[in-house]
């Protein structure tokens, strides 16, 4: 990023201005991964190496329809027809439209998928999305660019997740055995306390939890603000990790 032709055409091009809570003017530079994508995408448009050459609602039609240059942002839902029974028509054959689509894993590979593809057949179309899934590279062609989950991690801007799960084996061997062993360690309770207990478990041994979620998340990276997750059987238990959760 910090060869003079990158660096230059950063300052340009990938520097916008607005206003923070303060009131005060700040400038917003681009990422070095934002930079190297865009970078790349208009590089495949000027090539023609485009990944896939394809071909309000009644508003949406009258903007798409027209020859004039434009950005229009719209939904995917609104690619169909108030009469789900009608035909999706088409809206404009031109080669030189370009769709750019958000969560590009979600919505494009059904009947609004298709629609967009009837109602404007020959635009070029690049997908953006965090979670891709095995047909985004089949509609959509192979990757421009990847950022990825490690990179993430490695730049600071998104934290590690670390699971660990907890089971155990709830298989009675000895149910004859088991029922004897608690009633005598339970022998001071009475009916309706035991019943209780069966029917939901003992809170205190299940809060347990709370220092093991506190240490595990020391023992991970001391130095890294981080956050742990526990899953309870209900907001009463959960009602018992105050510490853990603050």
């Amino acid at each position: 990023m910090m060869d003079k032709k990158n660096l230059l055409d950063l300052i340009r091009t990938f520097a916008l201005f607005t206003t923070n809570d303060k009131g005060q003017t700040i400038k917003i530079l681009g990422r070095y991964q934002q930079f190297r994508a865009v970078k790349l995408a208009v590089h495949r448009l000027l090539a023609g190496k485009t990944p896939r050459q394809r071909s309000g609602i009644k508003r949406l039609k009258d903007l798409l329809r027209a020859d004039t240059s434009d950005l229009v942002m719209a939904m995917i839902h609104k690619f169909r027809e108030a009469d789900l029974s009608e035909t999706f028509p088409l809206l404009n054959d031109s080669p030189h439209i370009l769709i750019m689509t958000d969560e590009a894993h979600r919505s494009q590979y059904k009947i609004l998928g298709a629609n967009l593809d009837k109602g404007l057949p020959y635009a070029t179309k690049i997908g953006y999305t965090g979670t891709p899934i095995d047909k985004t590279e089949r509609v959509f062609g192979d990757y421009i660019d990847k950022y990825t989950m490690r990179q993430a991690i490695d730049d600071g801007v998104t934290l590690e997740i670390v699971y660990e799960g907890r089971t155990h084996n709830a298989e009675v061997n000895d149910q004859a055995g088991m029922d004897q062993a608690f009633t005598d360690i339970f022998s001071d309770y009475n009916l309706k306390e035991r019943l209780e207990i069966l029917g939901y478990g003992s809170r205190n041994a299940y809060l347990k939890a709370e220092s093991t979620i506190i240490s595990r998340r020391q023992v991970r990276n001391p130095r890294m603000a981080c956050t742990a997750r526990s899953r309870c059987l209900s907001s009463e238990f959960s009602s018992g990790l105050p510490d853990a959760k603050n």
